[in-house]
C-alpha cells in the first residue's frame, strides 16, 4: 500500500486516476490427436506465444514439440494441425 505521502514518477499519490480493471483468466487444455490415438495420452497440448513480438499463439505438443503444432484461434478456441508432413 502507499502512504499518504509516497511520491510516484511523474506526479503524487493525489494525482492517481481511479479506474476499473478486469483481468480474465482462461486455461486451454487440449489432446494431441497424435499422441491420443497412438498413445491415449491426454492433455498434452501447451500453449506457447511464438513470431514477431511473440504475438502469435500456437498449441505445440509436450511429447513431441517439433513435429507436433497447432495453430490456435482465441475467439474460436480451436486450431489446425501446422506442420503435416507425408
Amino acid at each position: 500500500m502507499m502512504g499518504r505521502n509516497m511520491q510516484l514518477r511523474g506526479g503524487s499519490a493525489k494525482n492517481l486516476v481511479k479506474a476499473e480493471r478486469k483481468l480474465s483468466v482462461v486455461t486451454v487444455s487440449a489432446d494431441c490427436p497424435v499422441c491420443k490415438a497412438q498413445y491415449d495420452l491426454e492433455g498434452t497440448v501447451l500453449l506457447e506465444q511464438r513470431g514477431i513480438r511473440r504475438s502469435r499463439i500456437i498449441g505445440v505438443c509436450a511429447n513431441n514439440p517439433m513435429m507436433h503444432q497447432f495453430s490456435f484461434d482465441k475467439d474460436l478456441m480451436a486450431g489446425e494441425r501446422l506442420n503435416v508432413f507425408s
